[in-house]
């Protein structure tokens, strides 16, 4: 996703870890169409299976625009 956005800044946030799931939210600071400052948030859903990384879904809040 970053590679699509012109991100001036990532911020990790915090990490849990549950039995076999998992997830990671983070924010990264990025320039808009429109030339000012926003702020995309996500999170990363974690799968593991024998002790390693399994799956791993990214989703994070795309903004709409008004018509």
């Amino acid at each position: 996703m970053l590679r699509h956005d012109q991100v001036l800044r990532e911020h990790a946030g915090p990490v849990v870890i549950v039995g076999d799931h998992g997830f990671a939210e983070w924010t990264y600071d990025v320039r808009l169409a429109d030339g000012s400052n926003g702020c995309e948030r996500g999170i990363d859903v974690l799968e593991f299976a024998n002790g390693r990384l399994a799956r791993k879904d990214a989703f994070r809040k795309v903004r709409g625009q008004a018509s």
